[in-house]
């Protein structure tokens, strides 16, 4: 089975998704029968995590709550909604790549940024545990942006996260240093687009959010991982 889930292209979820318009959020793994262990709030990274891996999902009773293209602004729209009222006992909110997307217009990295602690700030004033993650690397983008601004984007938003975290004592899961060496992406971490995990990306992003999750719970719970290696104690 696992040979047969390594052999699968790894853009198929990531070229073939119909992105959601509205109306009915997709219920992306959330097992209606009790509540969500985790909520994992974000945007296609999110969304098509579940689609490539949607097993690590189900068996570790973790809901996800992504809708590709949203920006940090659209996800503050709906965080109460698909955040706090999840019932989750944490929170895993990853978004801010779109944010330099023109279309419907860009924001600024002092807006996303606020967006962000607004959302971690809500939170926290609701005694809910919030997981800060860090952008995952990109080497490429379809939208008219130098790749070089990009890469800037992506380092200068992370360092603001990682300070985030700190100063509010959250835990973060760093996606971006388990995936990235000196700043650029490890090979096979991304799809062909430049923008999305692959297979072995979200592999990474599986043991470095068990590790938060074992840190912030502070016991050695067993998850499932949908890594062929299983799970490693990954060390940031």
């Amino acid at each position: 089975m696992k040979e047969a889930q390594e052999s699968q292209p790894a853009t198929t979820y990531a070229t073939t998704h119909k992105p959601y318009m509205g109306g009915e959020h997709p219920d992306y793994g959330l097992q209606k029968q009790k509540m969500p262990d985790v909520v994992f709030v974000g945007d296609s990274i999110t969304a098509y995590w579940c689609e490539a891996h949607p097993d690590f999902f189900r068996r570790n009773n973790f809901a996800v709550r992504g809708i590709p293209g949203e920006t940090t602004q659209m996800v503050l729209r709906r965080f109460q909604t698909d955040g706090i009222d999840s019932g989750a006992d944490a929170i895993a909110l990853l978004c801010g790549t779109n944010d330099l997307n023109d279309n419907p217009s860009p924001l600024t990295m002092k807006q996303a940024l606020e967006n962000l602690t607004h959302m971690y700030d809500e939170a926290l004033c609701l005694n809910r545990s919030v997981i800060v993650c860090t952008l995952p690397p990109c080497s490429a983008r379809p939208w008219p942006h130098e790749n070089e601004a990009l890469q800037q984007y992506i380092q200068e938003m992370n360092t603001c996260l990682r300070r985030m975290a700190k100063l509010r004592h959250l835990p973060i899961a760093d996606y971006h240093a388990a995936m990235s060496q000196d700043g650029q992406p490890q090979p096979l971490m991304l799809t062909p687009d430049g923008l999305h995990p692959s297979h072995h990306g979200y592999c990474t992003m599986e043991n470095v959010i068990i590790h938060t999750l074992q840190e912030l719970t502070g016991r050695e719970k067993d998850y499932f991982t949908t890594s062929p290696y299983g799970a490693y104690p990954y060390q940031p």
